[in-house]
């Protein structure tokens, strides 16, 4: 239960929580209000963008999470007196199921005896609490005091469906293209650069 309420504290949403702890919304959720009952008051209240901690909720959340980092301190503090085998992965969704567990074979011949543990996520790992040992993802720059690595940069290249092309004048130069509509990810930056 305790778990359950510091992960929707410290991120804000039922669903992100289940999330991160591998669970059911469900789950999360009935671990909150069995907690809550167990106070006898209320911890978190519904908001429009998530949950909001109520009084009482702010300083068990504020409690509980600094217990739950002393616990990761004293953990990572013991660790480095035994052998690592494990690598925590974090990484988007597409990218795990595209590219990486098709390859785990291959890792696991180029580093024998580590165990890996994937976790296909859009969230990203808290490395203060140690829960990843490497975050693979899409950024401009890293957050946070990391060491990263330029895995590769995304192509870009514009596309079209076979409708559009049959309703609309054909493209031949780049004037023609640009004058075009564009429907893009959030940056512009790239098609600028294209």
């Amino acid at each position: 239960m305790v778990r359950a309420f510091e992960a929707v504290s410290r991120l804000g949403s039922m669903r992100r929580a289940a999330d991160d702890l591998n669970l059911s919304h469900t789950v999360i959720s009935r671990h909150v209000r069995n907690l809550e009952a167990w106070f006898g008051t209320r911890l978190v209240d519904a908001g429009p963008r998530g949950i909001r901690l109520t009084a009482e909720g702010r300083v068990f959340a504020e409690t509980v999470g600094a217990a739950f980092d002393l616990i990761a301190k004293s953990t990572a503090e013991l660790r480095p007196a035994v052998n690592r085998t494990v690598l925590r992965i974090w990484c988007v969704p597409g990218f795990a199921t595209r590219w990486l567990t098709p390859r785990f074979n291959q890792l696991q011949l180029a580093l024998p005896g580590i165990d890996f543990v994937m976790r296909a996520t859009d969230l990203e790992p808290d490395f203060s609490r140690y829960e990843a040992d490497v975050d693979i993802r899409y950024s401009e720059e890293p957050r946070g005091n990391v060491r990263w690595i330029l895995l590769e940069r995304p192509r870009m290249f514009p596309v079209t469906s076979p409708e559009w092309i049959s309703r609309n004048a054909p493209i031949r130069t780049l004037d023609d293209l640009v004058r075009q509509p564009l429907i893009h990810e959030e940056s512009r930056d790239q098609w600028r650069q294209w």
